[in-house]
């Protein structure tokens, strides 16, 4: 592989096209392997952060469909009695499922990754799995749709009713709600939880549970980026070295391109894209 790399990067030509531009000095082997060493980091946390993108986009969709507002063509009274409520309850138990099956799955790989990276008995994950059990202790809304999760996938959509709004002749979205005697008595084996519902209140918003929850999970995410992110900086540092070292232009995505004696076009050799969009995806999502 030495003396075979070359790095350069893809120029804009218009809407269909687009030029390869290499630089002709080589890219050594050496610098290779220490920037696939140092930009490593992102492939091991690109799950972290692609579960927390879906968390976040499910729970925007639930947010826009509770709180999409239409304009009325018809009395209330005659919508009640439609199919309009049953489809506004339908589209929030989808958004609902959604986002707690993606919860659920941030929460697993989240710490599978920061146990794998950082090692099981290392501070660093025993910090962060702390403050994770610390959350799920003291928030009512993490416990309750934790296990609304696991009671959705195995027995119920977890919605008993949806309350509508009318006002100025349009509706305003629905605000669902859990009425806790029926989840008590629908008999899905709740075991130890049981004990937390029947401590709550007769019927519980399920926006406000979500939003408890959503907050919890955002900590969690937080607190696991705070420890991925150092490394992460200097990946993007040493990207943006070799762009310097090579004159790339400053917002380019550079790429390793390995040459073959029996191929001239740079299009159709073997070619490895240095990580900046995964930079800028992290970004992203980091930018609250």
């Amino acid at each position: 592989m030495s003396g075979n790399l070359r790095i350069g990067f893809y120029k804009f030509v218009d809407e269909t096209k687009a030029m390869p531009e290499v630089v002709a000095r080589e890219f050594e082997l050496k610098t290779y392997k220490e920037m696939r060493s140092t930009t490593n980091i992102l492939w091991e946390s690109q799950p972290f952060y692609f579960a927390w993108s879906l968390v976040s986009k499910n729970y925007e969709e639930y947010l826009s469909i509770k709180t999409k507002k239409q304009k009325l063509n018809f009395h209330p009274k005659i919508l009640l009695g439609s199919d309009k409520p049953y489809s506004q309850m339908s589209d929030i138990s989808r958004a609902t499922i959604n986002f707690l099956a993606t919860a659920s799955t941030f929460l697993i790989v989240s710490q599978r990754l920061m146990k794998n990276f950082f090692g099981e008995d290392s501070e660093t994950y025993a910090k962060w799995n702390s403050h994770r059990q610390g959350l799920y202790t003291n928030s009512n809304p993490y416990k309750i749709c934790y296990e609304l999760r696991n009671f959705s996938q195995h027995y119920q959509i977890p919605i008993s009713g949806i309350n509508m709004d009318f006002r100025d002749g349009h509706a305003e979205g629905g605000d669902p709600y859990l009425i806790v005697d029926e989840l008590l008595t629908c008999g899905y084996d709740w075991k130890k939880f049981r004990e937390v519902l029947e401590l709550q209140e007769s019927q519980l918003c399920l926006s406000e549970l979500l939003e408890g929850y959503y907050a919890c999970l955002k900590e969690v995410f937080l607190s696991g980026h705070t420890c991925f992110e150092d490394n992460i900086e200097a990946s993007r540092s040493y990207i943006q070295v070799i762009i310097r070292s090579f004159g790339l232009p400053v917002e380019c995505t550079p790429i390793i391109f390995t040459l073959d004696p029996y191929e001239n076009d740079y299009n159709n050799l073997a070619q490895e894209y240095m990580p900046v969009g995964l930079h800028k995806f992290i970004d992203d999502i980091t930018s609250f």
